[in-house]
């Protein structure tokens, strides 16, 4: 048998789906983007929504709004402005829901969202031009900057709406799943994450960083069937788990974890508080 029909079968991912969820042999689950706590709002490792924000070239928008916050000097009287359409698709929506008696639907409206109008997620608003690369589409703005979010409908009224052609920059590159980095730079998606840290790991409080934080630890089973425990952010073990709120003087405070967070988080062994000090698995050399 020759070297050539020695070596294994080695699989070549074609389409973008199998190369966004291959895991290289070595990597574990959370080395992917659908395990990771990279998600959108934003996540631990990175803050996805930065990536959409340069789509449309010449203008830079907020990565959670309709916003324009920057552009290139061609479409320098679009800064301020707010995009309202892409290629015929509106990018904002009204906020219907139940009025506070349910007895009907109605506009909410808040003092954030004076006019119930907010903006939709960008991949959500952009999924219909991707397969538009390198194409222009016209794409509505506000006629003027525009500080509150309104309505595509409000703005035609108050003939609040003009009309540019922007090209649409490629989201990946050519016949690759790798984010292309003319269109998202190295560093945009991690840019906007919190630093330190410890001030967004303390912000988020329980549940949200599941997969990287404990919750409840020095967990046993009563006689009584009933479950007591602590939560990991306590400062004191007292077998009974505080709800996290980072208002609650029980809790570990941002001042602890900016100060000293080797000492305040505990290391976990089988779901327990690791003593203090572990002994090594080797004895120590003899002096």
């Amino acid at each position: 048998m020759s070297d050539q029909n020695k070596r294994p079968t080695i699989l070549d991912p074609r389409n973008l789906s199998a190369q966004l969820h291959y895991r290289p042999a070595g990597n574990p689950p959370p080395a992917t983007l659908d395990t990771t706590i990279g998600n959108t709002c934003p996540g631990l490792e990175f803050d996805f929504r930065a990536a959409w924000r340069t789509l449309l070239g010449g203008v830079t928008l907020l990565e959670h709004d309709n916003l324009v916050i920057a552009t290139e000097p061609n479409f320098a009287p679009l800064k301020g402005r707010r995009l309202l359409r892409v290629d015929g698709k509106p990018v904002i929506t009204k906020v219907i829901g139940p009025s506070t008696d349910l007895t009907t639907t109605e506009l909410l409206t808040s003092e954030d969202y004076p006019h119930g109008v907010v903006t939709m997620e960008w991949s959500n608003g952009f999924a219909n031009v991707l397969r538009k690369v390198g194409q222009s589409v016209i794409c509505d703005f506000t006629a003027r900057p525009q500080e509150e979010r309104i309505s595509y409908e409000q703005a035609v009224k108050d003939r609040n709406v003009q009309a540019f052609q922007l090209q649409i920059r490629p989201f990946f590159t050519a016949n690759t799943a790798a984010i292309e980095p003319a269109t998202v730079p190295a560093g945009v998606m991690t840019q906007g994450l919190c630093s330190p840290w410890q001030n967004d790991y303390r912000e988020c409080v329980c549940y949200y960083w599941a997969s990287s934080r404990p919750d409840f630890v020095n967990a046993e089973v009563t006689p009584t069937g009933e479950v007591r425990g602590d939560n990991w952010m306590q400062k004191e073990r007292t077998g009974s788990y505080v709800i996290d709120n980072y208002e609650d003087s029980r809790m570990i405070t941002y001042d602890d974890l900016f100060q000293n967070w080797e000492e305040a988080l505990k290391f976990q062994l089988a779901g327990r508080d690791a003593p203090d000090a572990i002994p090594l698995p080797f004895p120590k050399d003899k002096a």
